[in-house]
């Protein structure tokens, strides 16, 4: 109708034209024009109420009333926000103080781009944000981990709580390529990294079932000290010069706890260690007459055996309710020893064992290893998972665990010297039908090679995380008379766990004669 109300008008129009043309006067209104514009009106009017009702209204989605891992779903997918509130806690774990405003609201998608815009030199997240359920306070109600994955080794986690049908902000936490960041599936968190060679510290916290977060506390070990500027028993700080002592062998160990007004206090202690590394301190370095012990004497501190460290530790860990207290005062796991047998020299060999087609013959850096893995052709992660190693600034060298486009693991060493070796090997230790990874790094000395870093890792379903670590195998060592001031020259998977040969063997007149031990542990 439209078209022929145009056409019927355009005709009259003309008409008017050649007429007038003609000194005719003509008006081209009539009665059929009148009909028409009320009937083309009319149609229009019935065209654009048709064409409203057919275009669909934008279905905004129903939050209202949502709890649990409902409400949870509704935030990953950018459907609900959290009102950011600035956590009285210290800066690492609040770490989204860095890119958001106190008191304002963002969904997932805003949080991420402020991490990527807030962050020096600036970064961009290399695939989705990802969650897992985890149970804080271990009371059988789900809380929400969401991690942000950016580059290679940069990935900022954060958690969650819904409380009557709103998300609270809990906890925020990065790491990077010099700090690894663990959260457990209770809520526990650990934080450690390192600020040089001979400067390693862990931190250690927890939300609650409430979700709240506490702070438990802090401690760094610092070898070959040539000045430390510490706090003293005043709370004063001040330095202490060991240039006239020898620190080659010799590591300081401080301990931060803080109240619940957040006051501080530290206390150290320290070690002797032997050429391996291995502890060997002995009741009398911490006599007064120790010219190690009179420098912290000079300096106004107290030096506290480990054991009296502990009892401070323990009771803290009581005041805040800290889960697995005894666990994180050594940052170690307890370990099962499976086996031990004592040969004078076992068939076993670390240099062997690294002279296969490993990880120090790959060129590039990055470059994927996975094939040249021990275990992995064939094994469940053949094809599945990439391994790939890469050097950082410092030369250190980082190992990350790939699945698809999600990374899943990370494992950084230092690389103390240039004779150091590192092997990875891939293997099933507890019939789970899922292998473990092996992660061990050798340095050669002028007897044998000798184990500095070891890590067995385990796939949890959703990430890697540390089952075995240097530490555990070195206080099981440690703890055993027989086996104390062993050095650690060889560690490979097995079908029942973690074998290692620690060896008390010594060099005589130019000649090194082995005495090992074979053992084999687990978790």
């Amino acid at each position: 109708m439209k078209k022929k109300f145009v056409v019927r008008l355009l005709a009259m129009t003309m008409a008017s034209t050649l007429l007038s043309g003609c000194g005719i006067s003509y008006s081209i209104k009539n009665e059929d024009e009148e009909a028409a514009t009320e009937e083309s009106t009319e149609e229009e009017e019935e065209e654009k109420e048709e064409e409203a009702e057919e275009e669909p209204e934008e279905e905004e989605a129903d939050t209202e009333n949502l709890t649990g891992e409902e409400l949870y779903d509704a935030f990953m997918n950018g459907d609900v926000k959290i009102t950011y509130t600035n956590l009285d806690v210290n800066g690492s774990a609040d770490m989204l103080a860095d890119y958001l405003e106190d008191g304002e609201e963002y969904d997932i998608n805003e949080i991420a781009k402020k991490a990527e815009e807030g962050y020096t030199p600036g970064r961009t997240l290399t695939e989705d944000p990802t969650s897992r359920l985890i149970d804080c306070g271990e009371d059988g109600v789900k809380e929400l981990l969401v991690r942000f994955q950016f580059g290679d080794s940069t990935s900022l986690s954060m958690i969650l709580k819904d409380v009557d049908g709103k998300l609270k902000y809990c906890y925020s936490g990065e790491s990077w390529d010099r700090s690894e960041l663990c959260i457990s599936d209770t809520g526990v968190i650990t934080s450690s990294g390192s600020g040089g060679a001979t400067v390693h510290g862990s931190d250690y916290a927890y939300v609650d079932a409430e979700g709240d977060y506490h702070f438990f506390y802090y401690v760094e070990d610092e070898g070959m000290p040539y000045s430390m500027y510490v706090q003293n028993d005043a709370g004063e700080y001040v330095t202490i010069n060991f240039d006239d002592l020898d620190t080659d062998y010799f590591m300081v160990t401080s301990y931060r706890i803080e109240d619940d007004q957040r006051n501080t206090q530290c206390y150290y202690t320290y070690n002797m260690l032997d050429d391996g590394y291995n502890i060997i301190t002995t009741d009398e370095d911490f006599a007064e007459s120790n010219p190690y012990m009179q420098k912290f004497t000079e300096a106004g501190i107290t030096i506290y055996k480990k054991d009296a460290i502990v009892e401070k530790l323990s009771k803290r860990a009581e005041e805040i309710g800290y889960p697995e207290w005894d666990q994180a005062v050594s940052a170690n796991h307890e370990l099962t020893l499976v086996a031990m047998e004592h040969s004078n020299s076992s068939m076993l060999n670390a240099e062997e064992q690294t002279c296969k087609d490993n990880v120090r013959v790959i060129n590039g850096d990055p470059a994927v290893i996975s094939d040249y893995v021990d275990g992995y052709k064939g094994s469940s992660w053949d094809g599945r998972l990439e391994i790939t190693k890469m050097h950082d600034d410092n030369y250190d060298i980082n190992f990350t665990f790939k699945l698809g486009s999600k990374y899943v693991g990370y494992d950084h060493r230092e690389q103390s010297n240039n004779a150091a070796i590192d092997y990875l090997q891939v293997m099933d230790i507890n019939g789970d039908g899922q292998e473990e990874i092996l992660v061990v790094t050798y340095t050669i000395s002028t007897a044998t090679y000798v184990a500095y870093e070891i890590s067995v890792w385990s796939y949890n379903g959703s990430e890697f995380v540390e089952e075995i670590s240097f530490d555990d195998i070195s206080n099981l060592i440690d703890g055993n008379d027989e086996l104390a001031g062993a050095t650690i020259t060889y560690a490979g998977l097995c079908d029942q766990g973690l074998k290692i040969i620690a060896d008390k063997g010594e060099k005589i007149n130019g000649v090194y004669y082995p005495d090992e031990y074979e053992l084999i542990v687990n978790y």
